[in-house]
């Protein structure tokens, strides 16, 4: 089974051009302080590009500083889960006290092994092997607590192990350890030619010019047009320790260079841009693209006209990202979808347990992961990418309400129980299912709701009884909850995609037999509100489509009730259709 970190936003970083619906959200006029939205579905003539930040920039332009902009916590050193002697600790530890984003510690710090396989316990070792690191890690320490990011401590092939050892006895929280993990040790392995890096398969480095770490006020000047005045007087009130940004100027001539100013596809335009299994920096530079489209903190600089100019990518600090998901959530804290640090990936059960949870989980690199997040969405991201595909997730989460992520996980959950009737062999259910689809089926195709364009319009002899119960057959036997897994995920929003998410509102069900079966299906078993929510909210021809094709399931449901299927909810919140 794919791990769900991979579960992700291709079409959002492929298909830019080629999607013509947008989620929007009506603000509530009932409450002047509270945010509550309705759904809705606007098709546009622009492109996907410019509809979604648009879509985001209404959120930005609309709320007001986040009263909790100013809340600081101090990382100290406590006490280890694997314990020392107090000489020890006297000579080596250096008292640090700095800012951070948040005051508690949201999980224990070995939770982010957890997803390891036969390396978690080697990972947990590096906690209690306090001869090998506890005096390179105190030397991390004191270079983060003096902000010597040159020291060459960063550029160690073991430098990972170092700040691990500091997370997992506690002398940094999980803010800090997220932001020199993913801004800074990442992008050095990544894009420093002095950087130690293990050769893997779909791993290389790619040489900048120079790679340093400069605070906001620094490049503050490349922000202007991106971020909103509110947004840049928020991240100035954060604490300096907060606001640091990892700069890479990347080298004339390399090809991820070209590829980001469009010069590789001018000077082979026919080469074949897909999914390589060797290191690929257009691939990389595809992600850069998307980061910059869907993290506002994020800047890829490219010059307009001038050739001596640089290309520059900007990543903000851990703590940046955090502080503007915030202020852009549409939802209270307690809603809000907290990111999980973890190495490897979660399998998807244990990924919708961390959604139930209200949390995502963010991916880091570790050279001795053996499940490392290279590859998101099939398209290599390279040792940094990875946790910013996560973060572009956490993004989209927060624009979302809390009961739209609920509801859609209560669907997902259904969809699992309808697997599981039709996998039977011997449930009534699947065979009142298989009947029900196939006379409406037939009732479709008698009253002309399938257009003869469509490839769910049978032709010739396929109008026959037995055919059409083959198809219904077939479909049953093929029906996977899997397919829908971007439910999971939210990727419903952004998607546009055949034979995965074909039931929901954007999709049309007479595309082909395998749509009319998954919409059929769905409009059948859930209840008018999660109906009317859901399957009727698009353009008007498709919505009246749906509409006369629920009033045909619902005639059917009237004439056929000893018949109807009667699909009991697991872990369902909505009812079924009364």
């Amino acid at each position: 089974m794919a791990t769900c970190t991979t579960i992700g936003i291709t079409s959002v970083a492929s298909n830019w051009e080629s999607t013509s619906q947008v989620l929007c959200y009506e603000e509530s006029r009932d409450k002047a302080d509270d945010l509550s939205f309705r759904w809705n579905t606007t098709p546009q003539s622009s492109s996907f590009k410019r509809k979604l930040f648009n879509f985001f920039d209404y959120f930005r332009r609309k709320r007001k500083i986040s009263n909790d902009a100013n809340e600081t916590a101090t990382i100290t050193p406590s006490s280890n889960s694997c314990h020392y002697s107090d000489k020890e600790r006297d000579n080596s530890v250096v008292q640090n006290s700095m800012d951070n984003l948040h005051s508690e510690q949201h999980t224990d710090p070995f939770d982010s092994l957890k997803y390891l396989a036969e390396e978690e316990e080697q990972f947990k070792q590096i906690a209690c092997d306090h001869s090998t690191f506890l005096q390179p890690a105190m030397e991390m320490l004191n270079a983060i607590k003096e902000n010597k990011w040159d020291s060459s401590i960063f550029k160690r092939a073991t430098a990972y192990d170092y700040l691990l050892y500091l997370y997992l006895n506690k002398y940094i929280n999980e803010e800090l350890f997220g932001d020199i993990q993913i801004n800074w040790l990442q992008p050095l392995t990544q894009f420093d030619k002095d950087t130690e890096i293990t050769a893997e398969p779909l791993l290389g480095k790619f040489t900048a010019k120079s790679v340093e770490r400069v605070c906001f006020d620094e490049v503050s000047s490349f922000f202007n047009e991106k971020l909103t005045a509110d947004e840049q007087k928020l991240v100035r009130s954060m604490p300096r320790q907060k606001t640091w940004y990892t700069k890479v100027v990347l080298s004339k001539d390399s090809k991820l260079e070209k590829y980001l100013t469009g010069e590789w596809f001018r000077s082979r335009p026919n080469t074949y841009h897909g999914c390589t299994e060797a290191p690929c920096e257009t691939e990389v530079g595809s992600w850069i693209g998307t980061f910059d489209r869907l993290i506002s903190s994020f800047k890829l600089h490219k010059p307009s006209t001038s050739k001596d100019s640089d290309v520059i990518i900007l990543l903000p600090s851990y703590h940046i990202v955090a502080c503007l998901r915030d202020f852009h959530s549409v939802n209270p804290p307690k809603d809000r979808v907290k990111p999980f640090l973890c190495f490897a990936s979660p399998n998807l059960e244990e990924f919708i347990q961390l959604r139930r949870e209200k949390a995502h989980p963010v991916s880091l690199y570790h050279q001795r992961a053996r499940d490392n997040l290279l590859k998101p969405d099939k398209c290599q991201s390279g040792c940094f990418g990875g946790s910013y595909h996560d973060l572009v997730h956490l993004e989209i989460l927060s624009r979302f309400p809390a009961k739209l992520r609920e509801d859609a996980l209560d669907i997902y959950s259904h969809i699992q129980n309808l697997e599981v009737i039709l996998k039977s062999e011997t449930s009534p259910e699947k065979s009142r299912i298989i009947y029900a689809i196939g006379e409406i089926y037939k009732q479709a195709l008698a009253t002309n709701h399938i257009e003869s364009r469509y490839a769910a319009r049978l032709k010739g002899s396929a109008y026959s009884d037995s055919n059409i119960r083959s198809i219904v057959d077939r479909w049953a036997h093929q029906f996977k909850a899997d397919n829908f897994v971007d439910l999971v995920d939210m990727d419903f929003i952004t998607a546009n995609k055949i034979g995965s998410i074909t039931f929901l509102s954007d999709s049309n069900e007479c595309l082909s037999a395998d749509n009319f079966c998954h919409i059929v299906l769905m409009l059948m078993t859930l209840n008018n509100l999660a109906i009317s929510e859901y399957f009727l909210t698009q353009s008007l021809d498709t919505r009246s489509n749906k509409i006369n094709l629920y009033r045909m399931i619902c005639d059917f449901k009237a004439k056929n009730s000893g018949i109807y299927p009667n699909i009991p909810p697991r872990e369902l919140l909505l009812p079924k259709v009364n």
